[in-house]
Formats: C-alpha cells, sequence, structure tokens
C-alpha cells in the first residue's frame, strides 16, 4: 500500500481516457459488475486526486466499496 500511495504521489498528473482505464483495469484482472459504475468510479477518484485529496484517503475508499486490496491499488494506480 506504501509504495502505491508512493507511485501515485510522485507521478504526473494522468491522462487516459475512460476506455484506456477499462482497459486496464480488464487487463489487470480486476473484477467489476458495471463499466459505467467503473467509470464513475474512476471519474471520482481522479476528482478527489485533484482536489489533493490523499492517496491512501482514495485506496481506503475503493476498500471500502468492496475492492479487495490489491484491486483497489490496481484501480488507484
Amino acid at each position: 500500500m506504501l509504495a502505491t500511495c508512493g507511485a501515485v504521489t510522485l507521478s504526473g498528473p494522468a491522462r487516459a481516457d475512460q476506455y484506456d482505464f477499462i482497459s486496464e483495469l480488464d487487463n489487470s484482472g480486476v473484477s467489476y459488475a458495471s463499466i459505467t459504475d467503473m467509470i464513475n468510479i474512476g471519474k471520482e477518484l481522479c476528482h478527489d486526486l485533484r482536489s489533493e485529496v490523499s492517496p491512501s484517503v482514495v485506496l481506503g475508499k475503493l476498500r471500502r466499496t468492496g475492492f479487495a486490496p490489491a484491486e483497489s491499488a490496481i484501480i488507484l494506480t
């Protein structure tokens, strides 16, 4: 978790569209019920990070929605 938060903190602004995001999740084996819901989750996470919400807080938010720790880290990065 610390490595993920560190990587997010040190990385530059993300430049991906919703299709790249879903493709990356699919390629990484992240399970989700709805593409639309996952895109909305991604948009909310990006908004939080742009608003300077701590990556560890964002990661916790993902975990509380039911994603496994490894999936949460993949989604966040």
